[in-house]
């Protein structure tokens, strides 16, 4: 689970039973070209980019961001050890949201990573058509509950992008 230092970003009650997996899933796509999300840990210094299998621990301030590979809708959302999911964007309403095609877009909002065990798995899905945000919830739920390394199965049309980050006890 995240907590937003900006917002609470609501939890789609739904989800909350799912059962945990133990390995990552990876990128899944359809042809051409890809989108690509992009997960960035605050540092003393500024910002560090991680990629999937990074460590990462409570308390960590992640932002998300995107880059757009032509498609023109998208929503990101995340799966924790716990199997909470959360809806990080867009944070509101029930249609997935336009994208902008200038390079890597960062999210307005960064969060704070509580104690979830395990791990933290953040996917993109993005399409040239509009999408339900609550359809495309139900085909990562499906996959999720199918177990560790189950691609998704989604709708012709829909790209996939996902970045899941190791979740250490303490460092």
């Amino acid at each position: 689970a995240v907590v937003s230092l900006f917002a609470v970003l609501a939890a789609l009650p739904s989800l909350r039973s799912l059962t945990p997996a133990t390995e990552s899933i990876e990128q899944t796509q359809i042809k051409g070209a890809v989108s690509s999300l992009h997960v960035f840990r605050k540092t003393p210094t500024g910002s560090e980019a991680l990629a999937s299998g990074s460590a990462v621990a409570e308390g960590d301030i992640i932002r998300l961001g995107y880059k757009t590979a032509g498609l023109r809708y998208g929503v990101i959302v995340s799966i924790d050890g716990r199997s909470h999911i959360t809806r990080h964007w867009p944070a509101t309403g029930t249609m997935a949201s336009s994208l902008q095609a200038d390079g890597v877009v960062l999210l307005d909002q960064a969060f704070e990573l509580d104690d979830a065990p395990r791990f933290e798995r953040f996917y993109l899905v993005t399409s040239d058509r509009p999408f339900a945000v609550e359809s495309l919830i139900t085909d990562l739920d499906l996959a999720y509950r199918a177990g560790p390394g189950t691609a998704p199965t989604l709708r012709q049309g829909y790209e996939v992008s996902s970045v899941e980050l190791r979740k250490e006890t303490s460092r």
